[in-house]
């Protein structure tokens, strides 16, 4: 089970730690929704703001609340005391760690005192500034400072409280991930704050909570009916379990399921009586089987030996090396000579030019490498020589990352961010020798992440929300999987050099493999953190970055059989 150390914003800001402006927002955001979730039907009871010793963040960028007691007004409030709160948050948050504002940081600052402005006319706002009274315009203003990636600004706000902070060995909490923490927070100064208060003024101070044990219950013997009653209950369960294991067993046939023919290679016949006769999404829902891999996993690669922690691993297909970057604020390009049995063997750095670059990724006949990075202050893809020189952006205006190339070596696809809406992406292409650039996807909410080629070059896999996709560029065809765990999110899938499997995480459970002739989906690995594949040209073993064992590293998994 993955523990994983939770550090709350108040200790973030007694720390004094510098918190960058997308990341700032990111944290509003997230309170924001978690607001909304509590109030849950009814907009009008959204609760006060928790205190800032109860909400904290992860090292894998998750966003923690660590109370189950929350003290919902007893009269609608208005919006703009909702939105008055989030500013005041937004105002600390960018503060922290810094002597005074300027650039982005001052720009936020600005959008923020327009909505305290909405509570109190003497805020110190520009006049002529239009006040903000409701918490989703305020968010909508600060739509252009947040991060494309919420989850690697997290992370990267806190790996710098662990790198500058002399106590970060004594977090404020551990957190099962997955599991709601169960100690109930007391209610402080701010948790009580009548819902009619000006909050106008500064914000309070963050004090620490103090963390009760939630109420023991009454000694209370069980009566004989209550047993009885458990006793069916339990054979019912029992009962039940065995009929769904029955009914969704792993059947072993001679040909390929019929509904989940389309999804074959693009030379065999589309026949099937749920084939779909549009270009709309055709759902399939493949039998599902929890289950480990039989090798485990070990670690390769970690900031021991290569300097700084170590992520986003892709294998060079004609070298069988590993390429990765190291870092997240100041990254590196970093690659890694492996042996036939992947033992590392030398590393050397690619490229260290102080920007940020992430998913490195070699061209099939070697001789060039794509990335992500900022180097012109916007994040794009760029294509470099293979040692990492004479970078050239090709991405682009606007932010865009995660790129992989075609089979061919011609096409790049990556994830691009939406104008206006930088928690919107949608995959696109560009064809090198043409420069011609061309969008692959038309999602109007979520972020599309992947664009994992098959080896006919015309089909690759990405997902979005819940769902694992197969797009065919040439018909417009999609063919939609949800994700094994209701709900929850998939990323990051890489399909395998044959096209036959599709590995990819759900989010906080896992890596899974969906088997595309045999129609079955099935847990290899139950890492919680595990992520961002990649397989080696043999399709024998995957490498991944995960945070088992309490630091991030890359790790190898045998996948044959």
């Amino acid at each position: 089970m993955t523990k994983a150390v939770v550090v709350s914003l108040g200790r973030i800001l007694a720390d004094r730690i510098r918190v960058e402006p997308g990341e700032a927002c990111a944290v509003v955001e997230h309170v924001w929704r978690w607001l909304q979730r509590t109030a849950g039907a009814d907009a009008d009871a959204v609760p006060a703001l928790p205190h800032l010793d109860t909400l904290g963040i992860t090292a894998f960028g998750d966003f923690e609340v660590r109370t189950s007691k929350v003290l919902r007004s007893r009269q609608p409030r208005p919006p703009a005391d909702v939105a008055t709160e989030l500013a005041s948050l937004l105002l600390r948050l960018v503060a922290s760690g810094r002597a005074e504002l300027d650039g982005q940081a001052a720009t936020c600052a600005v959008i923020a005192r327009r909505a305290l402005r909405s509570a109190a006319s003497g805020a110190d706002v520009d006049a002529d500034a239009q006040p903000i009274a409701a918490p989703g315009h305020f968010l909508d203003a600060l739509a252009p400072f947040q991060p494309a990636d919420a989850s690697a600004a997290l992370s990267a706000l806190y790996a710098r409280w662990m790198r500058t902070t002399d106590s970060a060995h004594a977090p404020a909490w551990q957190a099962v991930v997955g599991e709601s923490p169960r100690p109930v927070v007391e209610p402080t100064s701010l948790d009580a704050t009548p819902a009619g208060r000006d909050r106008s003024g500064p914000a309070p101070a963050a004090s620490s909570s103090r963390l009760v044990p939630s109420r023991p219950r009454r000694d209370r013997r069980p009566t004989a009916w209550l047993a009885a009653a458990a006793a069916i209950l339990v054979a019912f369960v029992l009962g039940w379990g065995a009929v769904r294991w029955y009914v969704h067993r792993p059947v072993e046939r001679a040909e390929p399921e019929p509904a989940l023919s389309q999804a074959a290679p693009a030379s065999s016949p589309q026949q099937s009586p749920r084939q779909a006769t549009s270009v709309a999404d055709a759902d399939v829902s493949p039998v599902t089987v929890r289950t480990r891999a039989a090798t485990p996993p070990r670690r390769l690669l970690h900031a021991a030996v290569t300097g700084r922690v170590p992520y986003s691993p892709s294998f060079d297909p004609r070298t069988r090396g590993l390429v990765f970057h190291t870092g997240l604020e100041r990254t590196a390009l970093v690659e890694a000579a492996l042996t036939e049995d992947g033992q590392v063997t030398a590393v050397r750095t690619l490229r260290d030019d102080g920007s940020r670059a992430f998913h490195a990724q070699v061209s099939p006949d070697g001789t060039r490498l794509a990335f992500d990075s900022d180097i012109d202050g916007t994040r794009g893809v760029y294509v470099a020589q293979r040692d990492g020189s004479a970078p050239e952006r090709v991405s682009g205006a606007g932010e865009a990352s995660v790129p992989t190339w075609s089979p061919d070596g011609e096409t790049i696809a990556f994830t691009r961010a939406e104008p206006g809406r930088p928690r919107v992406w949608n995959v696109w292409t560009v064809h090198l020798p043409t420069g011609r650039l061309q969008r692959e996807t038309h999602h109007r909410v979520g972020q599309a992440w992947g664009a994992s080629w098959f080896p006919d070059g015309r089909r690759f896999a990405y997902s979005v929300e819940d769902r694992l996709v197969v797009l065919d560029r040439e018909t417009g065809r999609r063919r939609t999987w949800p994700s094994p765990v209701r709900g929850q999110l998939v990323r990051t899938p890489a399909v395998s050099p044959d096209g036959r499997r599709i590995l990819f995480q759900v989010y906080r459970d896992g890596a899974w493999l969906l088997d595309l002739e045999e129609g079955t989906t099935r847990r290899i690995l139950d890492d919680r953190s595990a992520q961002e594949f990649a397989w080696a040209p043999d399709g024998q073993r995957v490498a991944y970055h995960s945070v088992r064992g309490g630091a991030w590293g890359i790790w190898l998994m045998d996948v044959r059989g």
